[in-house]
């Protein structure tokens, strides 16, 4: 059984899907996982690769887009995009970029901000 964080979390990964559809992006795969990392959201945009995080909020915290990130989070992201790489080696033709997704419950309907390239590989 699923914890109300996970549900959240699920949830705003659903609105996040939705949202990146409606702005063109083609949804390739989620919750993508690798030994100790997951990648939320895999989508393309043109030629590009877009690997998506997804932070759902209730309450304030600290930062934005990146910043919500904490640097070893993005170092296991990207860790397992480049496993994600090794499993499927026709996107290695592709540019990847490293975006997030603030899905904010703090007010109906939820808000979401895109922060697009909000950090890069270390």
């Amino acid at each position: 059984m699923k914890t109300n964080k996970q549900q959240l979390g699920n949830y705003g990964e659903d609105l996040a899907c939705r949202y990146l559809q409606e702005k063109g992006y083609q949804i390739k795969h989620r919750n993508f996982r690798s030994g100790k990392g997951e990648i939320d959201i895999i989508c393309t945009n043109g030629r590009d690769m877009v690997i998506v995080e997804v932070k759902s909020i209730r309450k304030s915290g600290y930062g934005l887009g990146g910043e919500r990130v904490p640097l070893k989070k993005q170092k296991e992201i990207i860790r397992t995009t480049y496993r994600f790489l090794d499993f499927f080696p026709l996107h290695k033709e592709t540019g990847v970029r490293f975006d997030v997704i603030i899905i904010d419950f703090r007010s109906y309907p939820a808000g979401i901000e895109h922060f697009e390239e909000a950090f890069w590989q270390r």
